[in-house]
């Protein structure tokens, strides 16, 4: 690959004068002697790295894609033949194979893929590039390793070309030949265009445009290099893993080259730290003013677009649709590349001062010596192709997991690093495939306290929960798939990792927190020598597996399982949940502390506890005995039972299960042993137990106070309940234990006025459990917070201090927007990577329902508390305005009240404006996908019915789009939003349907067809009648 000339003493000729970028150069100074002499040096550097491509090996690339392109046109003149088109045409239809990608930057690597496109006339359809092309690849005897890849976002073909590997693309152009000289950075290309088109020809796109916006291509090839090979040393090149990716590498240098029009890549190395190292993110870096083709795709633009809004280091592409490339970049990634830049900048300035040598600035960090606390993740599977899957699968969701432990007050930062490492076996007798990732941790300092106690199970056991889900409803999960996680001080890590990966230079650790061990009643306070955790690596993992079955969410049986079999103990720093302690060398013991417990559901089952009687629906439906001993009892500052109840007349250790293994008998034959406290009402089978131990046999009755009823369940005997045990759920009281009064039947009931009382010291936490009651995919009455919420305000209003219901409200507004914004945060989050919708819109709303029924559910009580406030609020207000407040004045209480609730209501109004449009954003999305299709087919059956009674069916393209307002639909009713904003909702979507298809129609008009030849198209009036009918 050539360089610039850069001699001692050589003077590069200055550019014409050109403005590049959206702002005036910072200078136009031509290179030094020196900044020749230090490139020259980095060339030299760079060169052991392997980053520089021998001249041999760059003409058999350019000899192996000649091959390809001259097979992609003898295959495109086939298809003509085929389709019987007129022999001038054949002649010259043409076709193209284009580059992008590092190849197409003139950066890759020495045996580095090539990323091409294939772009193809109109008549050769998609399904012929993966049947006839896919079937002459795999004739050809230089090609290996063919796969096709078509349900992919982004299809694609990937072979292996004579030792070379390349991911082919596919195009096709609304063209009718493929002319040799075609610039893909032609706007008017994408018009008519289906999406997945539109996507395959952003990359060659995208890098077109950035080699025309630099001033001096060879030394942006040569910057960049650098850059690169920095960024991948330092830990902080995956896009995947919330990093920066290739392009958005290659945007930075391009906008530093754009600063600084006629410096050489020395020059360019030290600007690029010094630029991005004091940038002000989230201000985007642009490589031109963006521009509006009025072809109606989506583009980044947080001034109409919410979601974008949540970005948090925008680097947007400059062609056209502009999308941010940097869309997974957490707090954290964020965090740490800063940090680089900084160093990147300090090392560089040595370097100008012959202080360092360039070979300094591609030192690898030692990442296993930087933090005290590391989390590592392993994933497993039983066969390496399994593997990969599986490990792709992992790896694309870590940046969610790493999304959730920022949200932790006292976690600082969550590294987590790129490369991955071979782990070693759990069994190595077991055929087996695993790999893991290491995340480092800094931890903040809790205020006015020594002791630090994070609990990251829920965040573990979420983050499990995802990848297990997807792998489900992709049909890619194996039983032998699994999670692990552990928690490990820096001095451990020598039990998972080569010495040869921990053995760099030590540098001094981010964080101080002296931190001590909990266990799962009692604090030690001792601690060790290096201020972490004491956990040995077999008693911190985390072994998960997935749920399976339907879940109607946090309290349903599923989740229940795998919720109540995680002990909540806590570790220092670090609480994750863990495997069998019972597996554990030396078995389990009560003076040996825990740091978690298993919550994997997987043969042989486990026995169980089932609640049939409790204080609160919130309690778990199903405990799993997966441990040896598990304590039972209240929770509090200082009782951290396993199964934690909350019941006036629970204790906070209210007794024991343990299990007691008989001389002789093995694992599967041990009895399960209940063993009250002292003072605590116990009962098995309505028969109290005093202090006395009790085997517990398959189908008895536990009776925990005056609250709770559980039925204990052994699996493992395989049988029905005994008959004693069902005649006794029979004989269950029909009457309250507490008062004696008879339960009535529904026929009975009398209405009565409901009331919510609460002591002020409670009110938030009281607020904490309405927001988290319900869940949206689940069958409870969706507007139940607004009615709680409102009974909330009533109580407030009419029972505690006056004016209080003001300040009250006004809090109900905040958590409901937060909440909302978080729901569409994560909505946008995931909608990120696609940047489009899928083309079979059906499958892209289905991914968005999880998050939008948030924001729906939110909306619909928003609008009922909204409507509360208005029609209460006068009411209440005109109560304060009768009597003083504590101080002699009424004036202050009423204002003060006022202010409150005219502020809640704005923020209510805001809410319901702001879900509104979120969801009108999303279904329209959907729906850009199929609306274009019914211009291309016939609105009309044309086959006769067998009788007028038989429904006609309606063409495939429309019944997407039905289908599409049919599932909006549903979902608006599902969240039981008010019918008025429903049909403004769908009126919206009218409005947009109707006017996409007549830009639509316009634009096949200025094509040069007009409407008349398009025969097939749907008609405007017949869309709307098709589309009313949903």
């Amino acid at each position: 690959m050539p360089f610039p000339a850069t001699t001692p003493g050589s003077q590069q000729t200055p550019p014409p004068p050109r403005l590049y970028g959206i702002s005036s150069p910072i200078s136009l100074a031509a290179p030094k002697e020196t900044d020749c002499v230090l490139t020259q040096k980095l060339i030299e550097t760079l060169k052991p790295f392997g980053v520089l491509e021998e001249e041999e090996e760059l003409q058999r690339r350019i000899l192996i894609l000649e091959k390809l392109n001259n097979l992609v046109k003898e295959w495109i003149r086939e298809i003509s033949e085929s389709k019987s088109l007129p022999p001038a045409v054949i002649e010259n239809v043409g076709g193209k194979i284009f580059t992008f990608g590092s190849y197409r930057l003139g950066v890759h690597t020495k045996g580095a893929d090539i990323d091409a496109l294939c772009v193809a006339p109109r008549h050769v359809d998609r399904s012929d590039f993966f049947t006839s092309f896919y079937d002459k690849l795999k004739l050809h005897e230089e090609v290996k390793d063919l796969r096709a890849v078509e349900e992919a976002f982004v299809p694609v073909i990937r072979l292996c070309f004579d030792g070379i590997e390349i991911d082919i693309l596919f195009a096709r152009l609304a063209l009718q030949t493929i002319p040799e000289d075609l610039d893909l950075r032609d706007d008017s290309l994408l018009k008519n265009l289906d999406i997945r088109c539109i996507r395959s020809l952003n990359g060659c796109r995208v890098t077109d445009e950035i080699l025309h916006l630099v001033p001096n291509i060879d030394n942006f090839r040569l910057t960049l290099r650098a850059i690169k090979l920095w960024a991948k040393c330092h830990n902080i090149y995956s896009n995947i893993l919330g990093f920066l990716g290739g392009v958005s590498w290659a945007m930075l240098v391009a906008r530093t080259c754009q600063l600084y029009p006629n410096a050489v890549a020395s020059t360019l190395v030290r600007k690029f730290f010094l630029v991005f190292s004091e940038w002000e993110w989230p201000n985007p870096v642009l490589l031109k003013e963006p521009e509006e083709q009025n072809l109606n795709l989506p583009v980044w633009d947080p001034r109409v677009n919410p979601s974008d809004r949540y970005h948090l280091m925008p680097i947007i592409t400059p062609a056209y649709p502009q999308q941010n490339s940097t869309y997974n970049v957490s707090v954290s990634t964020r965090m740490v590349m800063i940090e680089e830049f900084k160093q990147g900048l300090a090392i560089t300035h040595e370097i100008l001062l012959s202080k360092a040598e360039w070979s300094k600035l591609f030192e690898a960090p030692s990442f296993f010596q930087k933090y005290k606390h590391y989390i590592v993740l392993l994933a497993s599977a039983p066969t390496e192709k399994q593997r990969l899957e599986w490990v792709g699968l992992v790896e694309s969701k870590i940046r969610i997991l790493v999304g959730s432990l920022e949200k932790n007050e006292f976690i600082t930062l969550a590294h987590v690093n790129p490369q991955s490492f071979p782990a070693p076996k759990e069994n190595p007798d077991k055929e087996e495939f695993c790999t893991m990732w290491v995340i480092g941790l800094v931890l903040k300092k809790p205020e006015n306290s020594e002791v630090l106690s994070i609990d990251l199970t829920y965040d573990i056991q979420s983050f499990t929960d995802t990848v297990y889900r997807q792998a489900i409803n992709s049909k890619m999960f194996e039983m032998d798939m699994k999670i692990d996680a552990m928690h490990l001080r820096r001095k451990e890590l020598h039990q998972l990792l080569p010495n040869h990966v921990l053995q760099k230079n030590k540098t001094h650790s981010m964080e101080d927190v002296r931190l001590t061990a909990l266990n799962d009643s009692s604090l030690d306070s001792s601690a060790d020598s290096e201020n972490s955790v004491s956990v040995p690596s077999p008693a911190s993992t985390v072994k998960t597996g997935p749920v399976t079955g339907s879940s109607q969410g946090r309290n349903s049986p599923a989740l229940a399982v795998m919720a109540a079999s995680a002990t909540s103990v806590q570790v220092t720093e670090v609480t994750l949940q863990q495997g069998n302690p019972g597996e554990s060398p030396g078995g389990a013991s009560e003076s040996v502390p825990q740091t978690a417990s298993q919550a994997a559901v997987s043969p042989p089952p486990k026995p169980t506890i089932t609640r049939l009687v409790s204080s609160t629906l919130l309690d778990s439906l199903v405990y799993v005995l997966n441990r040896e001993r598990h304590t039972v009892g209240q929770r509090t500052p200082s009782s951290k039972p396993s199964i934690s109840l909350s019941a006036p007349d629970i204790l906070p250790l209210h007794c024991t299960l343990r299990r007691h293994h008989p001389s002789g008998r093995e694992q599967a034959g041990s009895l399960l042993v209940l063993e009250p406290l002292p003072g605590a009402p116990v009962a098995v089978n309505f028969s109290e137990v005093g202090g006395r131990t009790v085997v517990l046999r398959h189908g008895d009755l536990l009776s925990l106070g005056l609250y709770y009823l559980l039925l204990f369940k052994e699996p493992a005997q395989a049988q029905p309940l005994p008959a004693p045990a069902l005649a006794r759920l029979q004989a269950l009281p029909h009457s309250c234990r507490m008062c004696g009064a008879q339960l009535r039947s529904p026929s009975d009931a009398r209405p009565r006025q409901l009331r919510l009382e609460f002591e002020p010291d409670v009110e938030d936490a009281l607020l904490q459990r309405i927001m988290t009651l319900i869940e949206p995919g689940g069958e409870d009455h969706k507007l139940t917070p607004a009615f709680l919420l409102c009974l909330c305000v009533q109580h407030s209003a009419t029972r505690l201090q006056p004016g209080s219901f003001g300040q009250l409200l006004l809090k109900i507004a905040k958590a409901i927007r937060e909440t909302v914004w978080e729901k569409t945060k994560e909505l946008a989050e995931k909608q990120a990577p696609l940047q489009e919708p899928v083309t079979a819109a059906g499958s892209c709303l289905a991914g968005l329902l999880p998050e939008l029924r948030h924001v729906l559910l939110w909306m619909a009580n928003a609008v009922e508390l909204l409507y509360f406030v208005q029609q209460q609020g006068p009411v209440y207000m005109q109560g304060l305005e009768q009597g003083p407040d504590a101080t002699g004045s009424t004036e202050s209480v009423f204002s003060c009240a006022l202010s409150a609730s005219e502020e809640a209501m704005a923020e209510l109004e805001e809410v319901i404006l702001y879900a509104f449009q979120q969801c009108v954003y999303y279904v329209s999305k959907s729906l850009y996908v199929c609306l274009p299709a019914l211009l291309e087919c016939p609105p009309f059956q044309t086959e006769p019915r067998e009788s007028w009674c038989q429904a006609p069916q309606l063409p495939e393209e429309l019944r997407r789009v039905v289908s599409i307002y049919q599932a909006a639909l549903d979902l608006l009713r599902q969240a039981q939003v008010h019918p008025e904003i429903v049909s403004q909702v769908l009126a919206y979507l009218f409005f947009f349907s109707s006017t996409l298809l007549f830009n639509q129609l316009l634009d096949k008009g200025e094509a040069g067809r007009g409407c008349a030849p398009v025969r097939n198209a749907c008609p405007p009036g017949a869309a709307g009648r098709a589309l009313g009918a949903s």
